[in-house]
């Protein structure tokens, strides 16, 4: 039986022009906490935050929702992110929480995403929005692992503390969304002045110089 994809009522996905100055973008840095790491199978979305960067200033803009994900919590995901049964009794499913954030993005007309390892965050909420037969477009995005990796080929990407440390911006609580996603986010901050000092002053330049970087590790 064949089916239509429904769509969130929500048009906030919209190209960025290639012209517009690195420092002048507006990003919700993303991240996601899950009960594991297999969710395209059982495990689901467990907490999701995002901090809105702007003229690459972070702000005070801070979205941030637990989520029950209908079933068990592995006791080593409640000891690593603190989150237990109880903190999510009476949260929202995934398809709700995720429409309150694109409730929120809204308000950030053109922003791009961004976030730490944002293909496994985008992948979270399609899977989710999947299961109910939602469909989701990819945002204008920025992993920062690969920018890291533009700069520092050899950079361990495993820990974002480590990141944190080696590019000397502040780490805040690891493994919960709101802490991961502030920590992105100041990192974000510190690689775009990074790129502005090395030549790469635009959306545009900056996409070339991921691209370029790609074909090396191709």
């Amino acid at each position: 039986m064949f089916w239509k994809r429904k769509k969130l009522p929500f048009n906030f996905i919209q190209p960025v022009p290639l012209s517009t100055p690195l420092e002048q973008l507006s990003f919700a840095v993303v991240d996601t906490e899950t009960t594991g790491l297999a969710v395209h199978r059982q495990d689901r979305l467990l907490e999701l935050a995002a901090v809105i960067v702007q003229d690459n200033q972070v702000t005070d803009h801070i979205f941030h929702q637990r989520v029950n994900p209908g079933g068990q919590i592995p006791q080593p995901i409640q000891k690593l992110t603190g989150i237990k049964p109880e903190d999510v009794h009476g949260a929202p499913d995934a398809v709700t929480a995720i429409e309150r954030f694109f409730q929120f993005l809204n308000r950030f007309e053109g922003a791009g995403w961004a976030g730490f390892h944002l293909s496994f965050d985008l992948t979270v909420l399609k899977q989710e929005l999947k299961r109910k037969r939602y469909a989701f477009d990819r945002p204008p995005s920025l992993e920062l692992v690969h920018l890291v990796r533009l700069f520092n080929p050899s950079a361990s990407l495993k820990s974002l503390e480590e990141l944190a440390q080696n590019w000397q911006v502040p780490c805040f609580k690891r493994h919960t969304a709101v802490g991961d996603a502030l920590t992105s986010a100041y990192l974000l901050t510190r690689l775009i002045e990074h790129c502005l000092n090395r030549g790469i002053c635009t959306w545009g330049d900056l996409i070339q110089a991921l691209e370029q970087k790609q074909e090396q590790f191709a």
